[in-house]
């Protein structure tokens, strides 16, 4: 098996395992503060809560209620897009990203995971690990269609 296909199903085991977590497991696994515990908003959902301390924590991970619905990675450096495009084994929705004009984001609703990336690049940004779902509940909770951009 190819180290990189290897690593890919430990960082997505491990990526997916924290969405079982609940806000006392965040806090005793991370070591966090109350501090660390902020209220939040993502896509179109406000009154979250959003666990993240920089130096204990692999991302953000944002709650609803004691439950967490999505792990916010950001910029994804192990994986190329099109590596990761041809091993998540679920259709992928293309829409336009917040990252800017010139990137695509991909949603694989079926798989719980969507990501940003140049049109033409391998870089990915915007890395969200969610819970599987159609992808009109993935739009209605998590996605903002983005603002015209100006260059």
């Amino acid at each position: 098996m190819p180290k990189q296909k290897k690593d890919w199903g430990l960082y997505l085991e491990m990526t997916q395992s924290l969405l079982r977590l609940n806000r006392g497991e965040i806090a005793s696994r991370f070591n966090l503060q109350p501090a660390d515990f902020q209220t939040g908003s993502y896509g179109n959902l406000t009154g979250l809560t959003v666990a993240y301390h920089a130096e204990t924590m692999p991302a953000r991970l944002y709650l609803e209620g004691d439950q967490v619905i999505l792990v916010y990675v950001g910029t994804l450096r192990q994986f190329t897009a099109d590596w990761l495009r041809a091993h998540i084994a679920t259709p992928v929705y293309p829409l336009r990203s917040r990252a800017g004009k010139h990137f695509v984001h991909q949603v694989f609703p079926d798989s719980g995971i969507a990501f940003s990336t140049e049109r033409a690049g391998q870089e990915i940004r915007l890395f969200e690990i969610f819970w599987p779902q159609p992808l009109a509940d993935y739009k209605r909770k998590f996605y903002n269609e983005p603002e015209a951009f100006i260059e």
